[in-house]
């Protein structure tokens, strides 16, 4: 996987499957286990939180984000394995005549990925 991003499975913090979240509503992404694990991200609540009371909040949209941003190095090996198959596939010729690169899809694909790595798509 190439990337500059911190290494590891990333996951939502242990609270957070318990229903706690921080004082301010926010939860958290991690990498790594137990002591050895960093934080990467803390993802904010978008319903209104009333002070000291963020850290039993439920809030759908925070929580399907959290799961995106978690799952964010998953999809990014995926995708760079998916797209380097399907282009050796089409390179060899035995899909036809067309070029990954050149579809919709292709450039799609392409555009994610330097995305990711925070370069211009």
């Amino acid at each position: 996987m190439s990337g500059k991003w911190t290494r590891g499975e990333w996951r939502l913090a242990e609270l957070h499957a318990l229903g706690m979240y921080d004082n301010d509503g926010s939860a958290k992404i991690l990498c790594g286990r137990g002591d050895d694990s960093v934080s990467i991200a803390s993802v904010a609540a978008h319903v209104p939180i009333k002070r000291g009371q963020g850290s039993n909040l439920a809030d759908a949209e925070r929580d399907a984000n959290a799961h995106l941003i978690a799952a964010a190095p998953a999809l990014y090996e995926a995708l760079e394995q998916l797209f380097a198959d399907y282009k050796a596939l089409a390179d060899s010729g035995d899909a036809g005549n067309w070029s990954l690169e050149d579809t919709a899809q292709g450039k799609r694909a392409m555009a994610a990925l330097a995305q990711a790595r925070g370069e211009q798509p």
